[in-house]
């Protein structure tokens, strides 16, 4: 993302992530590009930080690019998930998918018994501490997922 964005917002509690898929349907294959921005909290000009990646990521990949925004924060209503722009008889409307990890909090138990990765981090994430196994160094989820990343 650097290459493309040198002069984007690099800042902690940030994450960019870029991935490539391959799609075969229809006896073809089909190469797409998935953008996840990562939220941890609220920001004002976050729609308008999605654009921005979007339409630079656009221009080096084409129609072939999806972007997704990942809130982590814990406001329930805050949920941007479009930029608008009218200016001098342009308008300009750019809607974007939003995950917000706050609305699996009652589904934790599903989340830790699914054999995915990605479902076990928000398990860990979402998990209230665990007093009597926490020291005062130990992230909050941290033994959820220890738990869940062990080898047998």
């Amino acid at each position: 993302m650097r290459e493309l964005l040198p002069d984007a917002e690099q800042g902690a509690g940030r994450l960019d992530v870029l991935c490539r898929v391959r799609l075969r349907a229809d006896g073809g294959e089909r190469l797409l590009h998935i953008h996840f921005e990562v939220q941890a909290q609220r920001q004002e000009f976050f729609a308008r930080r999605m654009f921005r990646y979007y339409y630079r990521l656009y221009d080096r990949y084409g129609e072939t690019l999806v972007s997704i925004g990942i809130l982590v924060d814990d406001t329930p209503n805050w949920r941007p998930d479009r930029y608008e722009l009218a200016f001098f008889g342009i308008q300009l409307s750019f809607v974007f998918p939003v995950l917000k990890l706050t609305d699996w909090a009652g589904r934790i138990d599903e989340l830790e018994s699914a054999d995915d990765p990605v479902a076990l981090m928000m398990a860990a994430q979402l998990s209230p501490p665990q007093e009597s196994a926490r020291t005062d160094s130990t992230p909050q989820g941290a033994e959820t997922l220890g738990a869940a990343l062990r080898v047998s």
